[in-house]
């Protein structure tokens, strides 16, 4: 990837990405979908970088999100890789599921 390629991942979806595949090591019990999990995430931002519109724009209460886009996580479409587009590449901001109360979660 070269330098005008850069994924950005901001600590909340760090955070959201861990929360997910401890979910699957804890509760499903199996390393196999947390693998895949992880790899489907590095897929889909591969996939993001180049293709930063992808993605369909997303609207919130908040002006700090102007930009924001979302894009279902390969393999894992229930999942959803919030980021926006940069100069440089994208800036990820949260991956969360797609039946979570959004509106309250960016509009915090």
């Amino acid at each position: 990837m070269s330098w005008k390629h850069r994924v950005v991942r901001h600590p909340l979806a760090e955070r959201d990405i861990e929360t997910q595949t401890d979910y699957y090591l804890l509760e499903v019990g199996s390393p196999d979908p947390a693998e895949r999990f992880v790899t489907a995430i590095e897929k889909t931002l591969r996939m993001l970088v180049k293709n930063p519109e992808l993605g369909p724009a997303r609207r919130f209460g908040r002006s700090d999100l102007a930009g924001l886009r979302s894009f279902p996580v390969k393999g894992f479409d229930r999942h959803l890789v919030f980021y926006r587009p940069t100069e440089n590449g994208i800036e990820v901001l949260r991956v969360l599921h797609g039946a979570r109360d959004l509106g309250a979660i960016f509009d915090e």
